[in-house]
């Protein structure tokens, strides 16, 4: 899917929506969406880079964000979760 878990991030901030996302797409090219997570591939791997970058771009957007598991890494590793609302809706 390329840069569609990036995409719609993107959409939920320009709406204000909440959002919850299993990001899949963890490939060197999202480096150029992300090139803030460039810095941090060695230390975490190229899919926690992109995904904390992912969550800092919320955080930066005005988003409460939360990040976990949504089922167990035996089921498939691509379980990374989050889940973002902006804050002037946060609880």
């Amino acid at each position: 899917c390329g840069e569609l878990s990036d995409v719609a991030l993107d959409a939920a901030v320009r709406s204000g929506a909440p959002c919850a996302l299993v990001p899949c797409c963890h490939s060197r090219k999202n480096l150029d969406a992300l090139p803030e997570a460039r810095a941090d591939v060695e230390a975490l791997g190229l899919d926690e880079a992109l995904d904390a970058a992912r969550a800092r771009r919320l955080v930066a957007a005005g988003y409460e964000v939360r990040r976990g598991e949504l089922c167990p890494r035996e089921v498939t590793p691509k379980n990374q979760l989050i889940f973002a609302r902006p804050t002037a809706i946060a609880v």
